[in-house]
This record gives structure tokens, sequence and C-alpha cells, in this order.
């Protein structure tokens, strides 16, 4: 059984991709907030560079390549266990 859990996956790498983005607006004035999107889940790190090798050559990624992160997550772990506040007026109806 013990071989049999050690070959299990234990954890994944999650590929992000940040990006700061900035929009002119008459009604609200300058808008900044950051675009975060979820690439992907992977079994290995090297399987997610793989991934950033070929996404960083698509539009948008070509022009922000340094917006790429990989972090291991260990399964059935909670990585966040506080609230979270949101601040009045942060978000406006479109």
């Amino acid at each position: 059984m013990s071989n049999q859990k050690s070959k299990m996956l234990q954890h994944v790498y999650g590929l992000t991709h940040h990006h700061r983005m900035r929009f002119e607006t008459p009604l609200t004035g300058t808008l900044n907030f950051d675009d975060i999107k979820l690439i992907g889940l992977f079994k290995s790190r090297r399987e997610a560079k793989e991934a950033i090798a070929k996404l960083s050559k698509q539009p948008g990624f070509d022009t922000t390549p340094n917006g790429f992160k990989i972090e291991r997550f260990e399964l059935d772990t909670v990585k966040w266990s506080d609230g979270f506040g949101v601040r009045p007026n942060c978000f406006r109806p479109f």
C-alpha cells in the first residue's frame, strides 16, 4: 500500500499569467486592474515550462513574457484560511 501511495499525485504546478491593465474612461477616469489568467495545472514544472514556451509566441503573451508564474500546490491543503474584505465603491457597475 505504501508503494502505491508514493506513486499517487501529491502536488501540481499551477501556471498563471499576470498583466497590469489600464483604461481611461470619461465617466470614471483612469482604471487600473490586474488581469490574472489561470493557464492550467500540470503534473510537473517541466510541463508548465513547455506550456510557457508555446504560449509566449501567442498575441498578448508575446508582449508580456515576464507575466508567467509557476507555483507548486500541495493537494488537499488549504492555501487561504482567512476571510476577505471588499473596499466600498471599489466595484462599479458597467
